[in-house]
């Protein structure tokens, strides 16, 4: 089956060799021992799994691969947007039908069709994702305008115990604002660390910056932050 006589091979047959070597997979056979057996190796297995069962080598007659048919289109959409498959992208999709010895059409098919659906990101009932836009860029002309912090883990001498470093900066000059150290880490200290700053800064109409980490979410440092507008 394999060698030169691979190129005579029709293309259905080699779709059905590639359902029958994925059941023997699936059975517990060699992927590399169930294709010997068939006379064919591993990488041309590959290639028609993947879809690409025409002769790509120099020298070979090329034919055109057959257009789908409406009705397998519909197929394809279909079982793209069943309850099974809503949320799994076309690789996925045609790998499992392969693994069940459905062949509809090939990966590239599955991603052309989707694709003209626009159903590559999005299928069923389910709300679409959103994507969320960077936040505007905080320039800082001049002092108390834009403040970041941070809480950094600082080493002890007891191996396995750490602090924790809270540390506000002003974004114009890089000059600490106000920092402290604790044994850990919690919204209430930090509540307490920008309490601290905003007193003895007067109350500055100043944007924070700071990730996304669980202190910096916090209810009670929210909460101040909300009170100061």
């Amino acid at each position: 089956m394999g060698g030169r006589r691979g190129r005579l091979i029709p293309e259905e047959m080699r779709k059905v060799a590639v359902v029958l070597i994925l059941e023997a997979n699936k059975d517990g056979a060699r992927i590399w021992k169930a294709c010997e057996a068939l006379e064919i190796s591993v990488s041309t297995f590959e290639r028609w799994r993947n879809g690409y069962y025409s002769d790509n080598r120099k020298g070979a007659n090329k034919t055109v691969a057959r257009k789908l048919t409406k009705e397998e289109k519909l197929k394809i959409i279909d079982i793209s947007c069943s309850v099974k498959y809503k949320d799994d992208n076309p690789y996925k999709i045609h790998a499992s039908l392969l693994n069940n010895s459905i062949y509809i059409a090939s990966i590239s098919s599955f991603y052309r069709v989707l694709k003209e659906e626009k159903l590559n990101h999005h299928r069923g009932n389910t709300r679409p994702g959103t994507s969320h836009n960077k936040p505007p860029e905080l320039i800082a002309t001049g002092p108390n305008q834009v403040w970041t912090w941070d809480i950094t883990w600082l080493h002890s001498y007891i191996r396995g115990i750490f602090y924790y470093a809270y540390t506000i900066i002003d974004i114009w000059d890089r000059s600490i604002v106000k920092w402290a150290i604790h044994d850990r880490e919690d919204d209430v200290l930090a509540q307490e660390l920008f309490q601290s700053a905003f007193e003895e800064n007067g109350y500055p109409d100043v944007f924070v910056h700071s990730d996304n980490g669980n202190p910096m979410k916090g209810i009670s440092l929210m909460t101040l932050f909300y009170d100061l507008g």
